[in-house]
């Protein structure tokens, strides 16, 4: 891991040289610098970038053998030993963040900026680590992105996963997939996430529900509900749930990975027992179709 150190000074090019007027007195932490929020326009602002600001962030480790760092500005000309320049005419106030003292793009900015070039795998394992450190959500990528609509990282990070915005609605990398297998395997959608519901006095909120139907389906990950003291918290929520008349159906990442047609008929099969009329007429789960199976 590059330390803070080697970002300000890599290849004698000063990295807070550009920028010390715009962020000077900013705390040395994540979030948008009181001076970043309140300028209208950066000029000549150097800062950390692309996937050198991912590893700055731990969104990705590894050691890379140059800086990435992006110059704000119209004669910008990053050149130095050790440094990989980029540049930019402008750049917003709100994809800057400052991290140990040292400027750098926001996840979201960095993100945009490594897809043209990254293979999709390795983005998609950047963007899910970046949701699991809790430095990535859909609002912040879709204003990112809506912020330089123009960028070639926008069209990547759509053809890396057509389902990114869904997934980075779930509170979890679990919850984003059972979104996505809720929404494109199962015929019960539109499902409500994080529906709130009081039982027993208590305030839940249900990963995903079907209030008409009582269905509540909850990513169980392997930290929060592995140990006993989760599992004796998950029995006593689900016995809450429960005295409303509500079902509860727990998802791991193993049965969602390796038994998903269990999973979607035994979805069905309780909609089915309270009232539920079936599927549509000729429709699939999309794994059916993409493998071009004939309509059933």
């Amino acid at each position: 891991m590059i330390g803070a150190a080697d970002y300000r000074h890599t290849g004698g090019f000063r990295l807070s040289a550009g920028a010390d007027r715009h962020l000077a007195g900013a705390p040395p932490a994540h979030g948008i610098a009181g001076a970043a929020r309140r300028a209208t326009r950066f000029d000549q602002l150097v800062v950390v970038s692309h996937w050198s600001s991912l590893r700055l962030q731990r969104v990705v480790a590894g050691r890379a053998d140059r800086v990435d760092v992006t110059v704000v500005g119209r004669d910008a000309r990053p050149r130095a030993v050790g440094i990989r320049g980029h540049r930019c005419q402008a750049l917003d106030p709100a994809d800057v963040v400052v991290v140990g003292g040292v400027p750098s793009t926001s996840v979201a900015r960095g993100l945009i900026d490594v897809a043209p070039g990254a293979p999709p795998g390795r983005l998609r394992r950047a963007v899910r680590e970046a949701q699991v450190l809790g430095l990535l959500s859909a609002a912040d990528l879709a204003a990112a992105c809506a912020r330089v609509p123009w960028h070639p990282g926008v069209r990547a990070l759509t053809a890396c996963d057509g389902d990114l915005a869904v997934r980075l609605a779930g509170d979890s990398p679990l919850a984003g997939d059972l979104a996505v297998f809720l929404e494109h395997e199962t015929a019960l959608g539109p499902w409500e996430s994080q529906h709130p519901l009081v039982a027993r006095g208590r305030d839940y909120r249900l990963d995903f529900a079907r209030p008409d139907l009582g269905i509540a389906v909850e990513a169980d990950g392997a930290g929060a509900h592995g140990s006993s003291q989760g599992r004796t918290a998950d029995a006593r929520r689900d016995a809450a749930v429960l005295s409303l008349g509500w079902v509860t159906v727990r998802v791991t990442k193993d049965r969602l990975d390796h038994e998903p047609d269990d999973l979607r008929s035994a979805l069905h099969a309780i909609a089915a027992g309270r009232g539920w009329p079936g599927p549509p007429d000729r429709w699939q789960p999309r794994c059916t179709r993409r493998r071009g199976s004939a309509p059933r």
